[in-house]
């Protein structure tokens, strides 16, 4: 899967999804990097990411051959 395919593609939880979207995450690559960056999401105050929603996220990812990893060096733009 390219980093550049859109959310949808992970199957995340409508939950997760939802949350993705409503900040702006919207690619693989771009939830690569929040994973990677959990300090950093919140931080900036994004506070629907609970337990749950990164662990979909990292499990999902995980399912797909990616890693929070990938996301290492690549910045957020939230």
């Amino acid at each position: 899967m390219d980093l550049k395919a859109p959310l949808e593609e992970l199957d995340v939880m409508i939950r997760t999804f939802n949350d993705c979207k409503r900040v702006g995450i919207d690619t693989v690559g771009r939830a690569c990097v929040a994973v990677t960056n959990q300090d950093l999401v919140t931080q900036l105050g994004i506070v629907a990411f609970g337990p749950r929603t990164w662990r979909d996220l990292d499990e999902r990812l995980a399912v797909f051959g990616k890693t929070a990893a990938q996301g290492e060096g690549q910045r957020w733009t939230g």
